[in-house]
């Protein structure tokens, strides 16, 4: 359990030269898993969150042939899973099964970061080429959206949502 960052599961691979690296998770299983931190971006994402410091920010994110299934976002946004990075997310062939958060989606974008150096200050909006869902499944979403997407914070220059299958039953 993430103890003093966000979600269950918090990765923070530190890039201060600011090139672009890749995050692969693949037939990975997130089953069962509790964010219940109020404080906010650490109250992000159910079962993954990763981001927000700029020296993350330059980390492109895959989830290939993963399972998303009972996680909880108690108090945030992304009841399985919150990015805040300005690279690539691709998630393929996944499913997300009764994941539930408080404030926004089964998926949360933010694309936000902070100075890793001056916490208190916010770097200027950031762009992303892409977020790409492919093959994926969405059963049992209770929350307000399958997929959140803060553009106000993140330019975002596509979104390719290709073979999906949302049931909300």
């Amino acid at each position: 359990n993430g103890t003093n960052y966000g979600a269950s599961l918090s990765c923070f691979f530190q890039n201060i030269n600011d090139e672009q690296i890749t995050l692969k998770f693949i037939n990975c299983y997130f089953i069962n898993n509790e964010n219940a931190k109020t404080k906010s971006i650490c109250n992000n994402g159910g079962a993954f969150q990763y981001g927000y410091s700029q020296t993350l920010m330059s980390t492109a994110i895959v989830f290939e042939n993963g399972e998303f299934r009972r996680n909880r976002c108690l108090y945030g946004k992304g009841g399985a899973i919150s990015i805040s990075t300005n690279q690539n997310l691709t998630l393929n062939n996944c499913i997300f099964e009764d994941n539930t958060d408080s404030q926004g989606a089964v998926i949360h974008f933010l694309g936000q970061a902070i100075n890793h150096y001056e916490p208190d200050v916010t770097i200027d909006e950031s762009q992303i080429d892409c977020i790409c869902i492919k093959d994926c499944q969405f059963i049992r979403y209770k929350d307000v959206s399958a997929i959140l997407v803060e553009e106000d914070i993140i330019k975002v220059h596509s979104i390719c949502i290709l073979s999906c299958n949302f049931t909300n039953i």
